[in-house]
């Protein structure tokens, strides 16, 4: 399964879906290039057919801020970046939402954190995400280990998506690699990715 994280546009929103995009990621970051305003990210989710599961991307976002976004926007998912305490999540859960932990390192993964998947992101001082690096992919056998979800981000790009998918993730997220210029999704990466896909079925 595959996702795209970073809608910027209803145009490139749309396009994704329509090629058969699992999950859309709309990140709520204001230091992120990729940051959607409530206006932006209703004129996106209003494009789309609703096939592709929605992705809230939030870094040290309170818990009401979540809830509401997820409501106006239809999530299905929010994806939580930082130190979340283990009740925000299962508050989360409870709404009904599905919870994916970001983790960077071995050390991160905790077993027991209340939620539905681990993903895996490179890390860098300063960012949260959409670097282009590559993350440690030798994670996704120890996701595997705990019965969550695996979703595997950190410089998957349509070059490289064959090996990323030998790493047995459930889910490749794939983010800056669609962009160009950066924080730009762009409609000519992703009929590489099309391509790419189609030489792989």
């Amino acid at each position: 399964m595959l996702k795209i994280c970073g809608m910027t546009s209803a145009k490139f929103a749309s396009a994704a879906e329509q090629l058969g995009i699992d999950f859309l990621g709309f990140i709520f970051y204001p230091p992120s290039p990729r940051h959607l305003t409530d206006e932006k990210a209703v004129h996106i989710a209003n494009s789309l057919s609703g096939r592709a599961k929605r992705v809230g991307v939030f870094v040290f976002s309170p818990l009401d801020e979540i809830l509401a976004k997820a409501a106006s926007l239809h999530l299905s998912i929010v994806q939580l970046h930082g130190d979340y305490a283990p009740a925000v999540a299962s508050k989360l859960q409870e709404n009904g939402l599905e919870v994916w932990k970001t983790i960077h390192s071995a050390q991160d993964l905790q077993p027991n954190y209340p939620c539905d998947g681990f993903l895996v992101d490179a890390k860098v001082q300063g960012m949260v995400g959409g670097t282009g690096l590559r993350s440690d992919w030798s994670l996704i056998s120890k996701i595997r280990e705990t019965g969550r979800k695996s979703i595997l981000a950190g410089g998957i790009s349509p070059e490289n998506l064959a090996e990323a998918m030998q790493s047995g993730a459930d889910i490749l997220d794939l983010n800056s690699s669609l962009e160009s210029p950066k924080g730009v999704k762009s409609l000519a990466r992703l009929a590489i990715l099309a391509e790419k896909l189609r030489s792989l079925a």
